[in-house]
């Protein structure tokens, strides 16, 4: 897409936009979603809100229930944050 700017000689000259394809610009939001819900996860262990993490800690395979819930949180907000930026880039388009 192109936009109209002024030039210094007050003539309008186009300016071209740099186009992104729809999947670049989606694997961004759902980077910046999945590392937000894994900094949430994080803060959430390590604040032991609601004792989450001594649950976890208390379990038979620390492990993979560490893995289950720090991955959970991180495609959820991934998903979610994808799906935002589709729906945001598609009433940019129109």
């Amino acid at each position: 897409m192109s936009h109209l700017q002024p030039s210094r000689r007050g003539r309008a000259v186009q300016k071209r936009r740099k186009a992104t394809s729809l999947v670049g610009a989606l694997s961004g939001h759902l980077g910046m979603g999945a590392g937000l819900g894994t900094i949430l996860a994080l803060s959430l262990l390590v604040g032991n809100v609601s004792n989450i993490f001594t649950m976890i800690r208390n379990s038979p395979d620390v492990a993979q229930l560490l893995l289950v819930f720090v991955g959970g949180f991180a495609a959820t907000f991934g998903i979610g944050a994808t799906l935002t930026g589709l729906i945001f880039i598609e009433m940019d388009r129109r």
